[in-house]
């Protein structure tokens, strides 16, 4: 172990010969005590003034003008050794050290010390436990596994927490060799990369950090204790730099900073810098931090649909759905984002949540050459869906890429994991995004009360836990009086109403698998299950995707090849899809008159109907005397609430909601941050 002393050393330091010593040393608020293999070491302005082995002292002879001979410094030590006047040594032995420090750079050690010792209670920011820390390589057998430079200034604990500093004096000790970069990648290859000896390396760590601080408390150096919760799993990084000239020196710094850290490639981690100097050495608040996420809302923050979310870091820009805006929302904005939809291509991917227009409408806007992600089932049935619309640019859905659930996909510094989630639409996908330790997750539009509604608080709990932010859907905040059923319950009122009803006719959009399941399943045994050769495509394409019982579709099908005879015969639930009254061969009108004492169920929500939102297809299609039988494709208050109780976020961002400030009023465990469309917010 490179940071132990015996016990026998260690009861001699509290009782015997050096309990004078030690105590001058701790009077001495000059004087640093480090605890080194098998003995103390006590610095000087970064200089080694005294070294404490069990049956003796020392002192670096560099420290004399000859530096060949003992003289100087066997009779310096004497003071110790024979005298015990330790004050007089010290006093003599810091003469020396400056006299040194006049022909030789050694601020950058000096530094250190200050800060280790103005960072030693237990109330503070961070707790300064050793100076000049360095990973032994005595247990890698094998020499070319070893690694060089593996020495980091300043070990502290912040909470449960150890961070590593590297102190900076000058803006010429930015870059090169010993620069940022250079620390940052040594650090990263110790204690989370280098795979042959990680483990070992985060080993000797926390044992390393358990004696340090086990020592200097049996010592009366250190008033602190290490939580019992602490971990050396998640090590951080940060940089010291001293600045004694000018605001323009630190202004300066900031940009080198930031302009180095952006060469840094691969990198999952966070770094920030703190400022010293000027007498002020306690390490608080980071003066430069890179910050590790930028979100920025561009539509969707105070209405519902239409949603595009940039996420942006040093590194990487990626987006989160490119929305066309809904009826409901009057007329149309046209949005133009400099490097997504104009301009020269400046994005490394948009992520598609779902196939709903109103997330994935403005995919054709989309510069060439920016990759479109969805999943491979949504990608189907998209591509189906605008094929069926005879809608152009199906060449673009064709080169979407597609992802697989928790399926992890890199993009420079950020990580992105799609969770499968519950909603109207098949195949929907939450993203958790992670970048520098920080973690953000946006929901899409999600519910919890569709039949796979309880799979999605499970999934949050074991695949995101606590994130930093949570980007949230809040469509039904507005709608206080609105009753939400589940998928299932609507299955039991429909089968119950097929049983009264001989003739069914069901409205629900076509890309609703979920609702199509639960008539499709409620028909009863005996009737057909019937629809257009279109959903009845898409339908046997979801049941080849998947196990689940609710999605087998096995009794589909298609109305053109059923006899009149034989549907009034068996009786039938049959989908139908709104056409225009004026339709020159329209499909479903002329088949309904056919059954005129037919049951008529109207399954989508019902400002299609009338209102600003009306759609006049749908609309003059459906009966004065319908059934409504429909329940939301959004999360309830009480869904959003046992989300926020799950994922446990610092932050709540609402979108896709008309009244972000109900959050406000939900008691939600995070703090809610209600933007406006086009301003950001800075993880």
């Amino acid at each position: 172990m490179a940071r132990k002393i015996s016990e026998k050393f260690l009861k001699s330091l509290q009782e015997g010969e050096f309990k004078d010593l030690l105590q001058v040393i701790a009077q001495d608020k000059e004087l640093l005590l480090q605890v080194r293999d098998g003995c103390l070491k006590i610095y000087y302005k970064g200089g080694k003034i005294l070294q404490i082995n069990p049956t003796k002292y020392d002192i670096s002879e560099k420290y004399f003008v000859n530096g060949k001979s003992d003289e100087g410094k066997e009779e310096l030590l004497d003071v110790i050794r024979k005298e015990r006047k330790y004050e007089e040594y010290f006093k003599k032995a810091k003469r020396l050290i400056d006299d040194w420090e006049k022909i030789r750079d050694r601020r950058e050690f000096e530094v250190q010390q200050n800060v280790a010792l103005s960072n030693q209670d237990k109330d503070g920011r961070f707790v300064v436990i050793d100076t000049e820390y360095g990973f032994s390589q005595a247990e890698i057998k094998i020499k070319k596994n070893r690694l060089s430079r593996a020495k980091f200034d300043l070990v502290a604990m912040k909470s449960n927490k150890v961070v590593f500093f590297e102190v900076k004096k000058g803006l010429d000790a930015l870059e090169g060799k010993s620069g940022i970069i250079s620390h940052i990648e040594d650090f990263e290859k110790f204690l989370y990369t280098h795979k042959k000896n990680t483990s070992k390396y985060q080993k000797n760590l926390k044992q390393d950090i358990k004696s340090i601080v086990s020592t200097k408390k049996s010592l009366g150096f250190l008033d602190y204790s290490l939580p019992e919760d602490f971990s050396v799993d998640d090590v951080e990084l940060s940089f010291i730099f001293e600045h004694y000239r000018n605001i323009d020196e630190i202004e300066t710094y900031e940009t080198m900073f930031k302009d180095e850290y952006k060469k840094l490639k691969g990198s999952k981690k966070q770094y920030s810098t703190f400022l010293v100097g000027k007498d002020k050495y306690i390490l608080d608040t980071p003066k430069i931090k890179i910050p590790t996420m930028t979100i920025t809302i561009h539509r969707g923050t105070n209405q519902i649909g239409g949603c595009i979310t940039e996420i942006s870091s040093s590194r990487a820009r990626i987006f989160i759905d490119i929305g066309d805006e809904l009826p409901s929302e009057g007329k149309k904005t046209d949005i133009k984002i400099e490097g997504v939809t104009e301009g020269t291509p400046k994005c490394d991917a948009v992520f598609i949540t779902h196939y709903h227009g109103d997330h994935v409408g403005l995919y054709d806007k989309v510069l060439p050459g920016i990759p479109i992600y969805i999943g491979a089932t949504a990608k189907h049935i998209y591509k189906k869906l605008q094929t069926r619309c005879r809608k152009k640019n199906i060449d673009v859905i064709e080169g979407f890429e597609t992802f697989g659930n928790k399926e992890l996909i890199e993009i420079e510094d950020f990580t992105i994991k799609p969770i499968r989630t519950d909603h109207s639409a098949y195949d929907a996908y939450m993203f958790l995004i992670e970048c520098n330790s920080k973690k953000i997750l946006h929901t899409g539009d999600f519910r919890t009360h569709g039949f796979t509604g309880d799979l999605v608080l499970p999934a949050l709990a074991k695949y995101v836990g606590e994130v930093d932010v949570l980007i949230t859907e809040g469509t039904t905040l507005s709608r206080k009086n609105e009753q939400y059923k589940t998928e299932p319950e609507l299955m039991e009122e429909a089968s119950a109403l097929m049983k009264k009803h001989k003739y069914v006719f069901v409205m629900c959009a076509s890309t609703n698998i979920d609702r199509m399941a639960a008539f499709h399943n409620a028909t009863p045994h005996g009737k057909y299950f019937l629809c257009d050769e279109y959903q009845k495509d898409l339908l046997q394409s979801i049941a080849s995707s998947t196990n689940l019982d609710e999605y087998k579709f096995e009794n589909v099908e298609f109305f053109g090849e059923i006899s009149l005879e034989e549907m009034r015969e068996k009786g039938f639930c049959m989908m139908v899809r709104s056409e225009s009254p004026t339709k020159k061969d329209p499909i479903f009108r002329p088949l309904m008159k056919q059954f005129p004492d037919h049951l008529f169920i109207y399954s989508m929500w019902e400002g299609y109907l009338d209102g600003i939102a009306k759609i006049d297809d749908i609309a003059s299609m459906v009966p004065s005397g319908y059934e409504y039988l429909h329940t939301s494709g959004h999360a309830t208050r009480d869904a959003i609430r046992k989300v926020c109780d799950t994922v446990k976020p610092k932050i709540i961002i609402p979108i896709h909601g008309q009244s972000p400030q109900e959050f406000k009023k939900m008691g939600l465990c995070g703090d809610v941050e209600i933007l406006t469309d086009g301003k950001s917010f800075v993880v």
